[in-house]
C-alpha cells in the first residue's frame, strides 16, 4: 500500500518538475534572446557616441593647440621687432589663454 500511494503521488510531481524546467527552459531562451538584442542596439549607440566624442575632444585640442600657436608666433614677431620683452610676452600669453579657459 505505502509503495503505491509514493508511486501515485510521485509521478505527477515529476511532470510538474519536468513542466517547470521546460518552461525555465524557455524563459532562459526568451532573456537571452532579448537579452541580445538589447546589447546590439546599445553597441550601435556606443559607437555613435564614441565618433561624437572623439570628434569634440580632437576639436577642442586642436583649437587649442593653434590658439597656442598663434600667440606665441605673435610673441616672436614682437620680440625680434624689439618692441616688447620676452617676459611681458610670456606673462600675455598666460594671462590670455589660462584667463580664456
Amino acid at each position: 500500500m505505502n509503495t503505491v500511494s509514493t508511486v501515485k503521488t510521485a509521478l505527477p510531481f515529476r511532470s510538474y518538475l519536468y513542466g517547470r524546467a521546460v518552461f525555465a527552459s524557455v524563459g532562459e531562451s526568451y532573456a537571452i534572446k532579448t537579452f541580445s538584442e538589447s546589447m546590439a542596439k546599445q553597441l550601435s549607440k556606443s559607437k555613435v557616441e564614441a565618433l561624437i566624442k572623439g570628434v569634440v575632444i580632437g576639436t577642442f585640442q586642436t583649437v587649442t593647440f593653434c590658439s597656442w600657436a598663434l600667440i606665441i608666433w605673435v610673441g616672436a614677431v614682437v620680440v625680434t621687432a624689439k618692441r616688447a620683452h620676452g617676459g611681458d610676452v610670456l606673462a600675455a600669453i598666460m594671462s590670455i589663454l589660462f584667463g580664456a579657459m
